[in-house]
């Protein structure tokens, strides 16, 4: 980050940096779609998958970089500075890297070292874990809350509106219009439009861009229906918070898929939330035992399955139609894939081809 920053800050590119616990490739990536559609000369990397670093040999000068910033990253940066800072929101994750929670919030915060005057914050004035970080923002703070805001991003009759600068209270689009699920997302959607009106959109180029976009794989993505059971595709989700957004999207309370390699994340908290919103759950991977031990202390019923394949098939036999059946892991994958993206592919196949076979048989 800081090798890249070097090279771009000479070019005299600006940062639109985004990070949080989860939302990150779905902000970056609307975001960067929003700023293209107004006219700007834009290139989207960072830990989205295109690195920063690369983003020096195709960003035209005094263009715009949308770059998804991880803690890892943030954690040991020295100069960086980003013109717009976006804090989604900050739970516990990745606590088998960083010591404790304070460190790892510590690490986000970062995003917002060396801003001036003149730079902003766009902050989630709904996570209080965010939202303590505004006092000490040099940058003006903008805030997005599912709450009414008099100045900033919110949620009200049924819209996004946007309030700040020459914008007087202007309606950005109507939630009706948006393609994807979850209330999360209308955060990540407020977030996403914040950012790309301080940066000069017109508010026709930031609508054009949401009503368009029908999200990205692997995120509460629809991969197939057999004899009636939806399936759901959340292999993105690696920690509790994911699982509980996701859980909440869905229209009922689904058979819910969940386990891998833990990120030193407690899952107490999440079995207790969740409990009375799913259908049951299948416990499945290398932290099957420990993730057990959480749903038998809230009183959730569950199923153990030794590996994905395994809880796929129990999912189907205790479905009925009309159930939705939900894959939100809530952990790492490297327990048996090499990342989140091989995990969503394989119960997406799994899924089509029992599909396929279904289809056959009538």
């Amino acid at each position: 980050i800081e090798l890249a920053y070097f090279f771009l800050n000479r070019m005299g590119v600006q940062i639109l940096g985004i990070t949080g616990t989860n939302g990150k490739t779905t902000t970056t990536e609307l975001t960067g779609r929003m700023l293209k559609e107004a006219g700007f000369s834009v290139v989207v990397g960072g830990n989205i998958g295109f690195p920063l670093t690369r983003c020096i040999e195709v960003v035209q000068r005094g263009g715009i970089v949308v770059t998804e910033l991880s803690s890892f990253q943030l954690e040991h940066i020295d100069s960086f500075r980003a013109h717009v800072g976006v804090i989604l929101n900050i739970a516990e994750d990745h606590l088998d890297w960083h010591s404790d929670f304070s460190s790892y919030l510590e690490a986000k915060s970062k995003i917002l070292l060396n801003q001036k005057e003149g730079d902003f914050a766009v902050l989630n004035r709904d996570d209080e874990n965010v939202w303590a970080l505004a006092s000490k923002a040099i940058s003006e703070v903008v805030p997005f809350s599912k709450r009414p805001l008099k100045k900033g991003v919110c949620l009200e009759e049924g819209a996004i509106w946007f309030s700040w600068g020459e914008f007087k209270r202007e309606k950005v689009v109507n939630l009706s219009e948006i393609k994807l699920k979850g209330f999360h997302n209308y955060e990540n959607v407020m977030a996403a439009a914040a950012s790309s009106l301080l940066f000069g959109a017109t508010l026709g180029a930031v609508r054009r861009a949401i009503v368009e976009f029908e999200g990205l794989p692997h995120r509460i993505e629809h991969v197939g229906k057999i004899n009636g059971v939806e399936f759901y595709n959340d292999s993105k989700s690696t920690n509790p918070d994911a699982v509980r957004r996701a859980v909440e999207a869905v229209s009922s309370p689904p058979i819910l898929l969940i386990g891998g390699k833990n990120k030193g994340n407690d899952f107490s908290r999440l079995a207790k939330e969740i409990k009375d919103k799913v259908k049951t759950v299948v416990i499945f991977g290398g932290s099957r035992e420990e993730i057990k031990r959480a749903f038998i202390k809230a009183g959730c019923s569950f199923e153990i399955a030794s590996a994905l394949k395994e809880a796929v098939e129990k999912a189907k036999k205790l479905a009925e139609p009309g159930d939705i059946v939900l894959l939100s892991p809530g952990c790492a994958s490297f327990d048996e894939f090499q990342n989140y993206a091989e995990r969503g592919e394989f119960f997406r196949e799994l899924v089509r081809k029992d599909e396929k076979s279904s289809a056959q048989r009538y």
